[in-house]
């Protein structure tokens, strides 16, 4: 017998697809691939990404997500974030897209980031707060190939994070993430 149970192989009801889209979410079939399948193609049936509402282009990127593409999940995301006043909850499901992409590759992770606070996607302490945190989860992994220190060149005459090749905890990097240099 299987642990995972299908709740809901209906279709959604009627409504716009954004509507229909969370509540595919909200219900969901199989959790994943299928439902991912979904909610791109009930977003996508005769319309360009470039059509749709922030709202849409948010719920488009969980569904490459729950589809496992997560290189459209991503890109997806950061065009959304470049266009719109977004939500908590769409800088966090970006967050997790930048960790699909990027989980055990530091340099692209810290670039990603770099590259969204260049574009001014949102917060810069947001990006801060994720590249301390994927410090943190690498650091018993690859303690040695992390660097000594490192300068946001985003961030005014520079913003340093230093990073003791050791076990780090996160109330130790999170206010070095933020030690701004004067």
């Amino acid at each position: 017998m299987s642990l995972r149970r299908l709740r809901n192989p209906d279709p959604p009801p009627p409504g716009k697809p954004a509507e229909q889209s969370r509540w595919i979410f909200d219900h969901p079939n199989d959790g994943s691939y299928g439902d991912g399948q979904r909610v791109v193609e009930l977003l996508l049936a005769g319309r360009d990404q470039s059509d749709l509402s922030p709202e849409e282009v948010y719920l488009l990127a969980r569904g490459y997500n729950w589809l496992g593409r997560y290189r459209e999940a991503y890109e997806t995301s950061m065009r959304n974030l470049g266009r719109a006043f977004c939500t908590e909850e769409q800088f966090r499901s970006a967050g997790v897209h930048v960790y699909n992409i990027f989980a055990n590759d530091l340099p692209g992770f810290a670039s990603a980031c770099e590259r969204c606070i260049a574009g001014g996607l949102g917060p810069a302490a947001f990006w801060h707060l994720l590249m301390a945190d994927q410090y943190i989860t690498l650091d018993d992994r690859f303690t040695s190939s992390l660097p000594v220190s490192w300068t946001s060149p985003n961030v005014g005459i520079g913003c340093r994070l230093t990073h003791s090749l050791g076990r780090t905890d996160a109330a130790h990097a999170t206010p070095l993430c933020f030690h701004c240099c004067s």
